[in-house]
């Protein structure tokens, strides 16, 4: 019993309120909803090639490949960029 009320001190509560699950509400965690983000760019908005391109990248399943992959388009672009 006196674990009990030692317990019930610690979660703000009296010891009687776990007999009847009262406690269920006293400890419950508060938590905040989050919504997905979405992109402001809708699939509207690419063109048939680059539709083609995220789906095909989003199709492989290696995480590994896929960061390689976006490792080298990036320096790709980058390379491209300098030569502008």
């Amino acid at each position: 019993m006196e674990r009990l009320q030692q317990i019930a001190k610690a979660l703000g509560i009296a010891p009687a309120d776990f007999l009847v699950n009262k406690f269920e509400e006293a400890v419950k965690e508060r938590f905040t909803r989050y919504e997905p983000v979405k992109l402001k760019i809708g699939i509207a908005d690419l063109n048939k090639e680059e539709t083609g391109l995220l789906k095909a990248y989003k199709s492989i399943g290696s995480k590994r490949l896929r960061q390689s992959i976006l490792s080298h388009i990036k320096t790709i672009a980058k390379a491209e960029k300098g030569t502008r």
